[in-house]
């Protein structure tokens, strides 16, 4: 499968989607062909975002973070956040 990652926020995927089925149909493929990745940043998301997402066909949500943080500790209580953020409500869905 191909991937694309691209920012966008969940209200302006499904018409994109819809244009990328519509282009992919003309050529003679299948939008099974390839798998749908987005990275909303900088904007942050919610978990409402997220199942926005998946139900319109989105596969893969790449959350990005800008400020860096200072220390290591630092660094490991944002990843962890972020991981109970979207990974843990991620895997509910």
């Amino acid at each position: 499968m191909q991937s694309c990652k691209r920012t966008i926020p969940p209200d302006e995927v499904a018409p994109k989607i819809k244009r990328i089925h519509e282009l992919m149909k003309q050529q003679g493929r299948n939008l099974t062909e390839v798998e749908l990745g987005v990275s909303p940043n900088p904007k942050r998301i919610t978990p409402d975002d997220l199942k926005r997402y998946r139900d319109l066909g989105v596969e893969e949500v790449t959350v990005v973070l800008f400020d860096l943080p200072r220390t290591e500790r630092d660094l490991v209580r944002r990843l962890e956040q972020m991981a109970r953020d979207y990974v843990e409500p991620a895997m509910k869905l």
